[in-house]
């Protein structure tokens, strides 16, 4: 029985390591924050729209967890950009956790229902969840530093946007920090800050877009499943 437990809480403690096998496991076949955003994009014609379809971005993307399930591989792509991020992300914590004068806790993958989850890159103690990216091109972090309120950051980064919307929610939080960091930058410039509240729909619409997208990966399961 010692045993038993011992294994129950190392396959615990894996998986609250982002990046671990045991967190890719958690997260296989599952809609997830970073990408909820696809799962908001409409459809380009007038009349898709009225007759409420799912977008081609929405498909493609419900069609990418159903082969994660099939295979039991998450779809994953590996660059010089996303090599970056992981890199610093770390330092970008830390230096975060210095301004603010407050302790951030990492979090591995928090399931969101059977289907749904996200992995916020922190909590801290007096912020609430935080999104960190830092740029591996410079250009990108200096167009952050730019950014002065939610409403822009919600018009340039939809992604990052919605991806704290939902870590929030999953979370218990009503507040969040984007982080873009860069070290190449020398004093302030290293790093912008912008406040995210959680909004009073989100969780309506995050809950309908999901509802949608699981029927419709349940529909291609089965239609695999019996052909």
């Amino acid at each position: 029985m010692n045993n038993l437990l011992n294994e129950i809480l190392k396959e615990q403690a894996q998986a609250a390591d982002q990046r671990s096998k045991a967190w890719f496991s958690a997260r296989l076949g599952k809609f997830t924050s970073s990408e909820i955003y696809k799962l908001m994009t409409q459809p380009q014609s007038k009349d898709a729209r009225e007759r409420g379809e799912l977008s081609e971005t929405t498909k493609s993307y419900i069609k990418s967890k159903v082969a994660e399930e099939l295979t039991g591989i998450e779809h994953t792509t590996e660059t010089a950009a996303t090599t970056w991020g992981i890199d610093h992300e770390a330092e970008a914590i830390s230096l975060y956790s210095s301004l603010v004068e407050s302790t951030v806790e990492s979090v591995g993958f928090i399931a969101y229902g059977d289907h749904a989850g996200g992995s916020p890159d922190g909590l801290c103690s007096t912020y609430g969840v935080i999104e960190v990216k830092c740029p591996y091109n410079a250009e990108n972090h200096v167009e952050n530093l730019l950014i002065e309120n939610e409403a822009e950051l919600l018009k340039a980064h939809k992604n990052y946007w919605w991806q704290l919307q939902m870590n929030m929610l999953i979370t218990n939080n009503k507040e969040g920090m984007f982080i873009s960091y860069d070290p190449r930058m020398d004093g302030k410039a290293k790093m912008a800050l912008i406040p995210v509240t959680l909004q009073s729909n989100t969780e309506d619409v995050i809950n309908n877009v999901l509802e949608k997208a699981i029927a419709y990966k349940r529909f291609l399961l089965d239609r695999i499943k019996n052909r």
